[in-house]
């Protein structure tokens, strides 16, 4: 009996590892994505553009929590045990936490700016400003610092060193009770369960009144691109995120079924840093405005390198 535990405790730190190694890979691929797609649309007037804003702070939170990885394998492979230093992985779940929470409100502003523009075309440059949009992201950004501090102060209130917490949510191996932020899953399940049904009905109602703008005025459906663009993000978003939550919330309430899904919930929880790699290649491709920058972005490093070599020739 204990040599088959030990087979399948061996088998289940092999998974874990490749799996690490294959999310190293596209978190890495992820970051590249973004910085290409971040350069690509800082060569647009994007000031006179506030959606772009929200764009380029999407791209920039998807670099920064693909980057987060890098401090879980850290923590992850800091030991010969596994078990990485405690406030490494304190600092990963907390950045986690608050990066997650800045791309979820993210979207909703993207989903906001979008209902705006289909429901009200006339007075939107009236309503969306550039200083708007600013305010709305240092608010995004104040109101994921809020909560996650909250989460903290909660989970050190009801949560004691003493408590014997053991959880397969855990972002490292082995590590003390007091420092897993259990308040940090129900912020993602909330997310997941209440507030994106939220966006799909949003989504389908903004759809519908293209849709019938279009019909009415006999025009191509120049808005159903962004509309079906944003919807593909909203979806990604919930294909990688969503799946974890629905078989964490399952273990939480029936412990003995943890052996059974622990490699299957390993694999959905890094799951989630698919949506850092695909965001990018969907704007990459859908955004006419994403290829223009790509296209300022190519014609200058050609331009650059064609000074370069004028220069070291001598021509």
């Amino acid at each position: 009996m204990d040599q088959n535990e030990t087979a399948i405790g061996h088998a289940e730190e092999v998974t874990i590892n490749v799996l690490n190694v294959l999310v190293l890979i596209i978190s890495v691929a992820g970051m590249v994505l973004n910085t290409t797609t971040i350069v690509a649309l800082l060569h647009l007037p994007w000031s006179s553009r506030p959606n772009i804003r929200l764009i380029l702070s999407l791209c920039v939170a998807n670099f920064l929590f693909s980057l987060n990885f890098l401090v879980y394998m850290i923590a992850y492979y800091s030991n010969p045990i596994g078990s990485g230093i405690e406030a490494t992985c304190l600092m990963f779940e907390v950045l986690r936490c608050v990066l997650y929470l800045y791309v979820y409100f993210n979207l909703a502003s993207i989903i906001l700016d979008l209902c705006l523009a289909v429901t009200n075309p006339l007075g939107y440059a009236s309503i969306v400003t550039q200083g708007r949009t600013n305010k709305l992201l240092f608010i995004n950004a104040f109101i994921s610092l809020v909560i996650m501090a909250l989460a903290i102060t909660f989970n050190f209130l009801t949560l004691t060193e003493a408590t014997n917490v053991y959880s397969h949510e855990s972002s490292c191996s082995i590590y003390p009770s007091y420092v897993y932020i259990r308040s940090f899953n129900w912020i993602f399940k909330v997310s997941v369960f209440i507030c994106i049904p939220v966006f799909i009905v949003l989504l389908i109602i903004i759809f519908l009144a293209v849709k019938a703008t279009n019909s009415s005025t006999n025009r191509q459906p120049s808005n159903t691109r962004g509309v079906i663009t944003v919807m593909l993000v909203v979806f990604v978003f919930l294909v990688c995120f969503a799946p974890y939550q629905f078989i964490s919330f399952y273990i939480q309430y029936s412990p003995t079924s943890y052996q059974n899904f622990s490699t299957l919930a390993h694999i959905l929880e890094r799951l989630s840093y698919l949506f850092e790699f695909f965001v990018p290649l969907l704007y990459s491709f859908r955004f006419q405005d994403a290829r223009k920058g790509y296209t300022l972005m190519f014609k200058k490093c050609v331009s650059a390198a064609s000074d370069y070599h004028s220069v070291f020739t001598g021509e």
